[in-house]
């Protein structure tokens, strides 16, 4: 496996972007679209098992995520500060770059005389941007895969947008409260309360959830905004006219863990499943794994994730 890295520019902001390229032919590209407060650095292992498959590997750290932020240059206000993706309309912003993003991957395919289906994954933040996605941008996509995701239900979201309204009137866009952030990630951490950390609802496995603690640019306290847009867009992708508006071609796959805080234990996502069979998505695949956390890929059992993730993209290939 071959590893770059560069800049990408988009719409008012620079993006550092991984890409892993296999050694032999390639038969797909996948763009993964990393979760909150982390950053696309942390998908190195799961890209070396994909490009061994011959899937090439792109990850771009979002706005107000990794190296973006901290070396991007980018101003405060577009994403130049850890945890802030930006001042206005973050959500909407992102899923331009994820597009631009794409249209990059097709320059760059057709710059080397290739071409190869599309396939995007999001984890956690980036499968709900990744739900968006496919309702609004979807077209060029092949193939689309969720993790550690979740569905309707479970949370209040319009007190939530009204909470978050008073805040950043008083805090400002890029304020951070400690409570708005124990509304938002208190039930995760309270769901495994005396464990080792505070981070221990991410994974069964030690060793990861210290590298991610270990992590500078992992964790962390996001900005109001933030999670404003977090908010903003989960009150708008699990409405039936938005999933209705996804090409029932693409086939989906989604997986997760049946003690995943995120999604009420598989909950919520076993209803997304449901809203989208509803609405005559039939290529879908729902893996839960017993007993795994929040970052499937990172769990005690992540060879079997892989594995079968590898045999879903074969079948589909």
């Amino acid at each position: 496996m071959t590893e770059r890295e560069f800049w990408l520019e988009a719409q008012g902001a620079r993006l550092f972007v991984r890409r892993w390229i296999p050694e032999g032919k390639t038969r797909a590209v996948m763009n993964i679209v990393h979760g909150l407060m982390e950053h696309g650095g942390r998908y190195r292992a799961c890209a070396e098992v994909l490009s061994a498959a011959g899937i090439e590997v792109w990850c771009a750290d979002q706005r107000g995520h990794g190296r973006s932020a901290t070396e991007g240059g980018n101003a405060e206000s577009e994403g130049g500060l850890l945890g802030h993706i930006a001042d206005k309309k973050g959500a909407l912003k992102t899923l331009r770059d994820i597009d631009m993003t794409h249209k990059t991957i097709k320059s760059a395919l057709q710059k080397e005389g290739r071409s190869a289906p599309l396939i995007l994954f999001g984890h956690s933040w980036g499968s709900f941007l990744v739900q968006a996605y496919l309702e609004f941008f979807g077209g060029s996509v092949s193939l689309a895969v969720l993790s550690g995701s979740r569905g309707p239900g479970g949370t209040n979201l319009a007190l939530s947008a009204a909470l978050l309204s008073v805040f950043a009137a008083i805090f400002g866009a890029r304020g951070r409260s400690p409570f708005v952030y124990r509304l938002a990630f208190g039930g995760c951490e309270k769901a495994f309360a005396g464990g080792r950390t505070s981070a221990d609802w991410l994974s069964r496995d030690q060793a990861a959830v210290d590298s991610y603690s270990a992590d500078s640019l992992c964790g962390g306290l996001p900005t109001i905004a933030l999670f404003r847009d977090v908010t903003s867009l989960l009150r708008q992708i699990h409405r039936t006219r938005a999933i209705e508006r996804i090409n029932r071609k693409i086939p989906l796959y989604l997986f997760g863990g049946s003690c995943d805080p995120v999604s009420g234990g598989g909950r919520t996502l076993t209803a997304l499943v449901k809203k989208y069979r509803a609405a005559g998505i039939e290529d879908l695949e729902f893996v839960l794994y017993p007993g795994a956390r929040h970052e499937c890929l990172n769990e005690i059992n992540r060879e079997e994730v892989m594995r079968n993730l590898i045999k879903w993209l074969e079948r589909h290939l």
